[in-house]
C-alpha cells in the first residue's frame, strides 16, 4: 500500500512538472526561430514572452518586406506605411492538451491571433471590418504530428468603383515528421470581383486538397483543385462560364525506378461557355513518364530561363514518355475527340541535338475527330481545303478526322505516308 502510494506521488509529480517542461522547450524552440530569421521575405520580432506554468502568452510581430506585396499594399492604400501584423499565441503545454476537438495528448496547442499593427495602414481594419484577420488552432503531438486549422475573415474592400468580396476561407493543414509529408485542404464559399459596371467575375465553392511528400530529397505530392463555378462577365453579358470542374495534379516516383518520376494531370468539366460556344462533359487526361528526378529538382530549384533550357537535355535523357490518353469534349454539333502517344529514346546530351537521331528513334501515334459545323465555326475553317486536299485532313459523315503515325523515320497520314 505504502509503495503503491509512493508511486502515485511520482506519478503526479512528474505530470505536475511536465507542463513547465514542454513550456521551456517551445520558449527555446521559438527563440530559435526568432534568432534564425529563415523566413524569406518575412522579419519575425518577440514582443512579448510570458511563460507560466500551463500555459504561455507570447506576442509576435511580423514584418512583411515582399517587394511586389509591399508595392501592391502601397499603392491600394497610397501610404508609404510599413506592412506589419502581430500573432498573439496563447500556448497551452503539455501532456494534457485541450483542444477544439477534444482532450489530448502532445507537446503544445496554440491559439493564434492575427491583427494588424496600429504602424500599419489605418484602412487594413477595414478590409475585415474591424475583425481580427485570420485565427489559428493548433496542436502538436508526441507522434509528430502538427495539425492546424485556419480561419481567415470575410474581406470587403471599394475604390474607385471596383468592388472585392470574399467569405471566410478555411484552411486545414497536417504535417507529419518535421513538415516532410503535409496534407491538408483550402475552402472559398464564393469571391465577386466588380469593375465599376462594366464587367465582374464570380467564383463559387472553390476547394483545394493537397498531400505533399520527400522521397530522396525529391518534392513529390498530389493536388485536386474543383470549384461549383467561374463566371466572367461584360455587363450582362456573359464572357466565360465554366461549371463543376476538377483538376488533379500528381508527381510521384516509379515503383521499380525511385530515380525516375512520373506526371500526371486531369480535368473533369461539367459545362464551359466562352461568348456564345458552349462545351459540356470536357475530359483530359495527360500522362508523362520516365522524368529523371534529379532533373526535375534542377528545374524546380533553378527558375531562370537559361537554367530551364540548359537543363532539358537531361529531362529527356530518360526516354520520355508522353501520352494524352483522353482528349474530349461535347459541342451542339457533336463531339470532339483526340488522343496522342509520344515516346522518346533514350539520349545523351548530344544525341538531343541530333535530328536525325531524334527522327529514327521517336515514335509518335495521333488521332483527332470533330464534327464538321463545329469546326467551320472556328478559326481553323480557313485552312481546311488545302489540309484535305494534301489528305493530311479527311472527311466522312460531316466528321473532320486526322490519324498521324511517326516510327521508323516515316510519318503516316491518314493511311499514306508523308515526306518528312
Amino acid at each position: 500500500m505504502k509503495k503503491t502510494l509512493i508511486i502515485t506521488l511520482c506519478l503526479c509529480a512528474v505530470l505536475a512538472m511536465a507542463p513547465l517542461g514542454t513550456g521551456f522547450l517551445a520558449q527555446k524552440n521559438y527563440t530559435e526561430l526568432i534568432e534564425s530569421q529563415s523566413m524569406a521575405q518575412l522579419t519575425l520580432s518577440n514582443v512579448d514572452y510570458n511563460r507560466g506554468w500551463l500555459q504561455s502568452t507570447i506576442n509576435t510581430q511580423v514584418d512583411i518586406q515582399d517587394p511586389e506585396v509591399l508595392r501592391y499594399y502601397q499603392d491600394l492604400f497610397n501610404t508609404t506605411k510599413p506592412l506589419q501584423v502581430n500573432i498573439e499565441h496563447q500556448v497551452q503545454h503539455g501532456p494534457l492538451l485541450f483542444t477544439e476537438e477534444g482532450i489530448c495528448f502532445g507537446f503544445v496547442a496554440s491559439h493564434d491571433t492575427v491583427t494588424f499593427t496600429k504602424t500599419s495602414a489605418p484602412e487594413l481594419n477595414a478590409l475585415t471590418a474591424n475583425n481580427a484577420p485570420a485565427i489559428a488552432f493548433s496542436t502538436f503531438k508526441f507522434n509528430g504530428e502538427y495539425k492546424t486549422s485556419i480561419q481567415i475573415a470575410a474581406i470587403q474592400h471599394q475604390k474607385d468603383g471596383e468592388k472585392l468580396s470574399i467569405e471566410p476561407i478555411s484552411i486545414e493543414l497536417t504535417a507529419q515528421d518535421t513538415i516532410e509529408t503535409m496534407q491538408g485542404s483550402v475552402e472559398i464559399p464564393k469571391v465577386t470581383f466588380q469593375i465599376n459596371e462594366q464587367g465582374s467575375l464570380n467564383v463559387a465553392d472553390l476547394k483545394l486538397q493537397l498531400k505533399l511528400w520527400q522521397e530522396n530529397n525529391t518534392p513529390l505530392g498530389q493536388w485536386e483543385l474543383s470549384y461549383a463555378s467561374i463566371k466572367a462577365f461584360k455587363g450582362d453579358e456573359i464572357l466565360f462560364d465554366s461549371q463543376e470542374t476538377s483538376s488533379q495534379v500528381s508527381i510521384q516516383a516509379q515503383s521499380t525506378k525511385p530515380e525516375l518520376l512520373d506526371f500526371s494531370y486531369e480535368v473533369h468539366m461539367k459545362k464551359l461557355q466562352i461568348e456564345e460556344n458552349s462545351y459540356e462533359s470536357g475530359h483530359l487526361q495527360l500522362d508523362i513518364t520516365n522524368i529523371p528526378a534529379q532533373a526535375f529538382n534542377t528545374l524546380s530549384t533553378n527558375t531562370s530561363q537559361q537554367d530551364a533550357v540548359q537543363n532539358i537535355p537531361k529531362l529527356l535523357s530518360e526516354g520520355l514518355l508522353l501520352k494524352i490518353n483522353a482528349f474530349n469534349f461535347t459541342t451542339p454539333h457533336g463531339e470532339v475527340v483526340g488522343k496522342l502517344n509520344a515516346q522518346l529514346p533514350k539520349l545523351s546530351a548530344q544525341q538531343v541535338e541530333d535530328l536525325s537521331y531524334l527522327r529514327a528513334n521517336t515514335t509518335v501515334s495521333f488521332d483527332l475527330s470533330a464534327p464538321r459545323d463545329f469546326v467551320d465555326g472556328t478559326s481553323f475553317v480557313a485552312q481546311v481545303p488545302l489540309l484535305l486536299m494534301m489528305g493530311i485532313v479527311k472527311e466522312q459523315d460531316n466528321i473532320y478526322s486526322i490519324k498521324a503515325n511517326l516510327q521508323d523515320n516515316k510519318l503516316q497520314v491518314n493511311g499514306k505516308e508523308m515526306p518528312f
